[in-house]
């Protein structure tokens, strides 16, 4: 049994973990997906925010709008900002409660499952092994997955929201979206790598 490869993809772990955690709370799975939307919206909105800001000072410089654009546009950018943060503050708490619920909900099932076992096959070596190590990857593996559902519901939303904003203003500017998203899905690629190594181990 030790000579055999006990390697686990990550497909895999993704397959086995990710239902697991939408079935043991699926009313905090679609919270947490929801607002990881609006926030890498949010972040969006921030940018337009921004520009139109600036460009009603310049607007303003040059006679074309009165002061008072100035002001709605500059609380128009506050409130967004503190949106914006209001919304990373509540996909930070969700994406912990998540996770913390997912563990105590699988953790029950695996203890469960051991109760099961006869006392004799607690003197088997590897299956202690076997066991202590589903104890201690459970958690790695939730985070792995957690992993992919901000890849998918806040990475990937974001640019697309932002390519498209970028296009609209000026279509070269959307390719710098590309040259920004390539580091960030490998760095993001490369926490998956290292999640899925520690549950080999």
């Amino acid at each position: 049994m030790e000579g055999k490869s006990k390697d686990i993809s990550f497909l895999k772990i993704v397959r086995t973990v990710e239902p697991m955690i939408i079935k043991s709370c699926p009313i905090l799975t679609v919270a947490a997906i929801l607002t990881s939307i609006l926030h890498s919206l949010a972040y969006v909105v921030n940018t337009f925010m921004t520009q139109k800001f600036f460009d009603s000072i310049t607007a303003t410089f040059s006679g074309k709008v009165e002061l008072k654009i100035v002001y709605f546009m500059l609380g128009g950018l506050c409130i967004s900002l503190v949106l914006t943060q209001v919304l990373n503050g509540i996909a930070n708490f969700l994406a912990n409660a998540l996770v913390n619920k997912a563990k105590g909900t699988i953790g029950k099932i695996l203890n469960h499952k051991s109760s099961k076992l006869d006392a004799a096959d607690f003197e088997n070596p590897t299956l202690l092994d076997d066991i202590n190590k589903a104890q201690k990857g459970l958690e790695g593996g939730l985070w792995m997955s957690l992993i992919l559902i901000v890849i998918v519901t806040f990475y990937i939303p974001y640019f697309i929201f932002m390519g498209i904003y970028l296009y609209k203003l000026k279509p070269i500017l959307s390719i710098s979206i590309i040259l920004v998203f390539i580091p960030v899905a490998i760095s993001q690629l490369i926490r998956i790598k290292i999640f899925t190594n520690l549950e080999d181990k």
